[in-house]
């Protein structure tokens, strides 16, 4: 049993669970870049914000989920309501 103990918690301790990337939802244009694998994205009401382009084969952070906003599918927080 005590074996068993350790084993489960060196696994569990071993696990990460992705978060949103820094810089995400930042503003953006020509000028300044967005960082890593965020891209700037050009919103309806004109203003431009730094997102993490989602599709069927890439995976939103853990805290995320892929939604239609415009003509782009973007990472957003669960916690955002479309209200």
């Amino acid at each position: 049993m005590r074996i068993l103990t350790v084993v489960l918690a060196v696994g569990l301790s071993s696990l990460s669970f992705a978060k949103a990337p820094a810089g995400q939802g930042k503003a953006c244009d020509a000028k300044s870049r967005c960082d890593g694998e965020l891209q700037c994205v050009k919103h309806r009401d004109g203003k431009s914000t730094c997102e993490l382009i989602c599709a069927a084969k890439t995976k939103c952070p853990d805290d995320q989920r892929c939604v239609k906003d415009g003509s782009d599918m973007l990472c957003h927080s669960i916690t955002d309501l479309d209200l």
